[in-house]
C-alpha cells in the first residue's frame, strides 16, 4: 500500500509557482518545497518523478493564468483586450512573465497553443471575419511581437507615460494601424 502524504500535488505546484515568484524557475527545488510544507522530498517526487516534470507544470500554469489574463474583456475590440491582457500580467506577475518569456524563446513553453487559442477569438470578432486566417495569423503575430516587446517597457518603466490611458493608446493606434495594412494589403491582392 503507497504512504498517505500530508499533502496534494495542487500545494505543491502552488508552493513551486510561489518560489517562481520569488527568485524564478530555479527557485523550484524538492528541498525548498519540502522546507515550506513541513514535509521531506519524498512526497513531491511520488507526485513528479523529477524536478523537470515539475517545473514544466509550473510553465503550463503560468501559461493558464497569463492566457486567462488575455481572456478579460474590458472593451469589444479582441486585439485591445489581449493587449491590455498581457500588459496586466506582466506588470501584476512580472517575475512569471520574464520566466514565461524565457521558457518561450528556449522551446519550452509552447507559444502556438496561445496564438491558436487566441485566433478562434478573432475569427469571431465582427472587425476581422472578412479577413482569411492567414492574415488573421500575421496580424496576431505582429500584434505579440508589438505587446511582448510594450509590456517589457512598461515593467521596466521606461515608459514616460506607464498610465493605463497611455499603454491602451499605445495598443489601439498600433493595432489599427497593422489592421488597416492587412486590409490594405488584402485590396491589392484582390486587384
Amino acid at each position: 500500500m503507497a504512504p498517505e502524504y500530508k499533502t496534494s500535488q495542487a500545494e505543491i505546484l502552488d508552493t513551486a509557482l510561489q518560489l517562481v515568484r520569488e527568485g524564478g524557475l530555479s527557485n523550484v527545488t524538492a528541498r525548498e518545497i519540502g522546507r515550506r510544507l513541513h514535509l521531506s522530498s519524498r512526497p513531491i517526487y511520488s507526485f513528479y518523478p523529477s524536478m523537470a516534470d515539475l517545473k514544466k507544470e509550473v510553465l503550463a500554469q503560468i501559461k493558464f493564468l497569463y492566457q486567462q489574463e488575455l481572456s478579460v474583456r474590458t472593451s469589444d475590440d479582441s486585439f485591445l483586450n489581449m493587449g491590455l491582457g498581457a500588459v496586466r500580467f506582466a506588470r501584476r506577475e512580472s517575475v512569471l512573465y520574464r520566466v514565461m518569456q524565457e521558457n518561450m524563446e528556449r522551446g519550452g513553453f509552447d507559444a502556438n497553443l496561445v496564438s491558436k487559442s487566441l485566433l478562434m477569438k478573432l475569427k469571431t470578432d465582427s472587425p476581422y471575419v472578412d479577413l482569411p486566417e492567414e492574415r488573421l495569423e500575421d496580424i496576431l503575430k505582429k500584434m505579440a511581437i508589438f505587446t511582448f516587446g510594450l509590456a517589457e517597457v512598461v515593467v521596466r518603466g521606461m515608459l514616460s507615460d506607464n498610465s493605463d490611458q497611455a499603454v491602451t493608446s499605445l495598443i489601439y493606434e498600433t493595432g489599427e494601424a497593422v489592421i488597416r495594412y492587412a486590409y490594405l494589403n488584402r485590396q491589392e491582392e484582390n486587384r
